[in-house]
């Protein structure tokens, strides 16, 4: 009876110890790619962006879905292709990271982003200060397959008619 709670404890130990070594392995990977894809994102290099997207990428940001539409994007030309269009009027952007969690095949950052862009309707550039996000990106064989954001665009509406009134 002792030599099978032995071997029952050491068995535990075996398995605890390979999913600690498997949990390390992937959570290093993924604070290594996710970090690249956010460094990439919001330097808009878009070209370095694609090498650590998925091919079966998705990207959705349900926040703005009544300022921005919002809506699901699938696949990785077909992501490459919606950044790099709209986003195109963004003139720059700034990233203070608040806090980050990264773990297992997740990471989520949380920031505030100020950026810039330029605006048709009066024309004038449009400064969006500290306006806070929240960026959960999931990885699978080493690239980001799911992309979320999650911004507070309350302070953007804010912002944006605070600029405009300013027109006069």
């Amino acid at each position: 009876m002792k030599h099978t709670i032995l071997s029952f404890c050491l068995l535990l130990v075996v398995c605890a110890s390979t999913a600690q070594t498997k949990y390390s392995k992937i959570t290093s990977e993924t604070e290594r790619v996710t970090k690249e894809y956010i460094k990439n994102y919001f330097d808009f290099n878009f070209d370095k962006l694609k090498e650590y997207m998925h091919d079966s990428i998705t990207f959705q940001d349900p926040t703005a879905k009544f300022v921005f539409a919002g809506k699901l994007v699938e696949g990785k030309e077909a992501l490459y292709k919606f950044f790099t269009n709209n986003y195109a009027s963004i003139n720059s952007s700034e990233v203070e990271i608040q806090r980050e969690i990264i773990s297992s095949g997740v990471g989520i950052y949380e920031i505030n982003l100020t950026w810039s862009f330029a605006n048709d309707n009066p024309k004038k550039e449009i400064v969006i200060e500290k306006m806070p996000m929240v960026i959960v990106l999931a990885t699978k064989d080493g690239k980001v397959i799911q992309h979320r954001d999650y911004g507070d665009y309350k302070v953007f509406i804010q912002q944006y008619e605070n600029q405009l009134k300013t027109e006069g």
